[in-house]
């Protein structure tokens, strides 16, 4: 099964790639996958929809979302489908959808003994 990776977020997109699981194998049959499927909450909790399918470019590995909003919990899906008809979704992937922070303070570092201390305003 495919598993996911945030590539990169803003307050309103995010991208995300699937890491693996779109290949011929046992699992599928052997048999090419001709559709990827990718599935998602509301943001708030709410029921899994089809969000986005892949038709034409199933070599492709990731799928932008748009239209989200920032400061929500978003949870994703993703499922393959092939001539034997669609597999298992993926395990649940969770993403917090944020801007970019501000620019952070400097950063201190000192040595105190066995320890590392960090410190920032």
């Amino acid at each position: 099964m495919p598993s996911m990776l945030a590539v990169y977020t803003t307050s309103t997109s995010i991208k995300l790639k699937f890491l693996d699981g779109f290949k011929p194998n046992s699992f599928n049959g052997g048999y090419d996958i001709n559709r990827i499927s990718l599935y998602s909450d509301n943001g708030l909790g709410g029921d899994f929809i089809n969000i986005q399918s892949n038709n034409e470019n199933i070599t492709s590995t990731t799928f932008t979302v748009v239209d989200i909003t920032e400061g929500l919990y978003y949870k994703f899906k993703v499922s393959a489908t092939n001539i034997l008809g669609e597999g298992p979704v993926s395990d649940v992937f969770v993403v917090y959808i944020s801007d970019l922070p501000e620019v952070m303070a400097p950063v201190t570092t000192s040595v105190v003994g066995t320890m590392v201390l960090v410190e920032w305003e």
